[in-house]
């Protein structure tokens, strides 16, 4: 089904990939926030970054391997239904109602809504495969490109807010 799509799949895992590992730098540069604020801003904002690349990676995995069709509709469900669940915590805390918050209004939209909005598309890639609809490859490769791009807006939203914050050094 997904034949001809491996280069594909290798770049947008491999770019998920070295990604990951930046966000490591940036938990590097958090050190100095307090810790509850921390384990709040890892909550809402780093574990649903992390979580869109790790899902473009497993997807990547999962699409270059030589599994059957129902295997694979069966691993994209399940990992539409683990997207879901990682957009809502965010969605529910970041909710714009909340007036106490002092989260970007924006934050609610790019940390919950449109990560809802492309694993609802994947559930609608793992029916597409499960039917095998000529349009699958393509439903997958853009949901997979929706995915990774808003993770990479969110890493960068978080860098951009993470590094002016961050101490110099100390002096030797």
């Amino acid at each position: 089904m997904l034949a001809h799509w491996e280069n594909f799949y290798l770049i947008t895992g491999g770019a998920a990939g070295a990604l990951i590992g930046l966000m490591f730098v940036v938990v590097s540069l958090t050190s100095h926030i307090s810790l509850d604020r921390a384990l709040r801003g890892v909550a809402i904002y780093m574990s649903p970054t992390i979580h869109n690349f790790a899902t473009v990676l497993a997807l990547s995995a999962v699409a270059t391997a030589p599994i059957p069709s129902w295997m694979l509709a069966d691993v994209l469900a399940a990992a539409a239904l683990a997207g879901v669940a990682a957009s809502l915590r965010p969605s529910w805390l970041l909710r714009p109602w909340l007036h106490h918050l002092t989260a970007h209004w924006t934050d609610f939209w790019w940390y919950g809504m449109v990560p809802l909005a492309a694993y609802l598309g994947l559930g609608g890639t793992a029916a597409a495969v499960w039917r095998e609809a000529p349009c699958t490859p393509f439903l997958f490769a853009v949901v997979t490109v929706v995915v990774l791009m808003v993770a990479v807006r969110n890493a960068w939203d978080l860098i951009i807010w993470v590094t002016p914050r961050a101490k110099p050094p100390p002096e030797p």
